[in-house]
Parts: C-alpha cells; sequence; structure tokens
C-alpha cells in the first residue's frame, strides 16, 4: 500500500471518529434536555405559580430533546 492509501485510509478514520464524537455529544446533550424537561414537568405541580409555563417549559425541553436524534443523528454521507 502506498503512502497516498495509507493517507487516505487516516482521513477516512479521522473523519469516522469525528462522526462518531459528535453523536456522543449530541446524545449526551439530548439526554440532559430530556431529563431537564421531566424534572420541569415534575416540580411544576408543587409551584405556587407560573405552574403552566415550567410544565410547558418541560414540554419544550422533551419536544427539543426528541428532536435532536431524530434530525440530526444518524444522516451520514455514506
Amino acid at each position: 500500500m502506498g503512502a497516498t492509501a495509507r493517507l487516505a485510509w487516516a482521513a477516512i478514520g479521522r473523519q469516522r471518529t469525528l462522526e462518531v464524537v459528535v453523536n456522543v455529544v449530541a446524545t449526551i446533550i439530548a439526554m440532559g434536555f430530556f431529563v431537564f424537561g421531566m424534572w420541569l414537568m415534575g416540580t411544576a405541580p408543587e409551584l405556587a405559580s407560573f405552574q403552566a409555563a415550567v410544565f410547558f417549559g418541560g414540554i419544550l425541553s422533551v419536544a427539543l430533546a426528541v428532536a435532536i436524534p431524530t434530525t440530526l443523528l444518524g444522516h451520514s454521507e455514506s
């Protein structure tokens, strides 16, 4: 295998490694939004005021957590 072929394989390896790292980071962020949204929805009934706003914020956070993997992750050019 020539030097050019080795460099090409190394570039492919770096690209795939970068894709995996981005997917892992995006998944962790999505999980954080999901847990935070569930916490907001669970906390809302205990509040004296702004119950609806906090609950709606929880719904938006969970919706964002579901939207991240369905729109951003899993798309590849290969």
